[in-house]
């Protein structure tokens, strides 16, 4: 909070008052919708452009629940904004639209942790699932983040950007990493949830993967999306096959690492595979 009061004290006391309410008005609107949405918020951080929000649980598996979440927000600071234009011309109405228009502008970036980049995030992961929409996603994030960096770094040599603004992307290029730290992590997220929600609810959609022996168990992940059940058939010659649930999945490839095929996860003895017979090659008992 030192730079609430250093910025309240040397500078325009009302701008400073402004920008706090607003901030904390659009984290309001977070709160609100992740209450709304059955997920806590568990802290908010105050920064010189805004805020950030640490959510109870991760929603990059959760594309609907989190694009809820991230909207509540610019949906609020718009209100203000609205307040603004309704008072008309003088310091107040100035300074709401002014600060509002600016909240805005910066949580709107399609760059994480911001509400844009969440927003990016629950559709890019909804359209192209969670491996292949990840690693998408990640890389367009990262030359976001370092186009900003440098747009903003040349902007204030020529006195046109505030030592703020560059702040704000240098902090937006180290979020980015840190998200690309914790990719590997959303899988486990993802798995790890998923008998909780079965039992929770009693059933889920399934989604079947048909894949060949020889299929590296990584790439069946790019088939994978979010709000199904997942169960892979390996389909052998002859007609044999085996079912792996993701609960098995995942342990091939916590157990056995990243290269792992289908096939050699059966030979390893990865459970629960379940292997069956097509019927036309069953013999008859008596």
């Amino acid at each position: 909070m030192l730079w609430l009061f250093v910025s309240a004290t040397l500078g325009d006391w009302v701008y400073t008052v402004v920008l706090v309410v607003s901030v904390c008005f659009h984290e309001l609107g977070h709160i609100l919708a992740a209450a709304n949405c059955r997920t806590s918020v568990e802290e908010v951080v105050l920064m010189p452009f805004g805020s950030v929000a640490k959510l109870g649980r991760w929603l990059g598996t959760e594309p609907k629940t989190e694009a809820i979440i991230a909207l509540a927000g610019p949906a609020n600071s718009l209100v203000l904004c609205v307040v603004g234009l309704l008072l008309g011309d003088g310091m107040l109405g100035d300074k709401l639209l002014e600060v509002n228009l600016l909240l805005l502008a910066v949580n709107l970036l399609p760059i994480l942790p911001l509400d844009g980049g969440r927003v990016i995030r629950s559709e890019v992961v909804k359209r192209l699932g969670l491996s292949a929409g990840g690693g998408s996603l990640v890389r367009f994030m990262d030359a976001a983040a370092f186009g900003l960096l440098g747009a903003v770094i040349l902007l204030n040599i020529y006195g046109m950007a505030s030592v703020n603004a560059v702040v704000l992307a240098v902090f937006l290029v180290y979020a980015v990493a840190q998200e690309k730290k914790m990719m590997p992590y959303l899988f486990m997220s993802y798995v790890g949830g998923k008998q909780g929600e079965l039992a929770a609810a009693g059933s889920l959609v399934g989604r079947l993967i048909v894949v060949l022996p020889e299929t590296q168990v990584t790439k069946a992940l790019k088939d994978m999306v979010p709000g199904c059940y997942h169960l892979f058939q390996v389909v052998h010659q002859g007609g044999a096959v085996a079912t792996i649930t993701e609960e098995a999945l995942f342990a091939a490839l916590v157990t056995h690492g990243s290269t792992i095929t289908f096939a050699e996860a059966e030979a390893k003895g990865t459970e629960p595979f379940a292997s069956h017979t097509p019927p036309h090659q069953r013999q008859a008992t008596s």
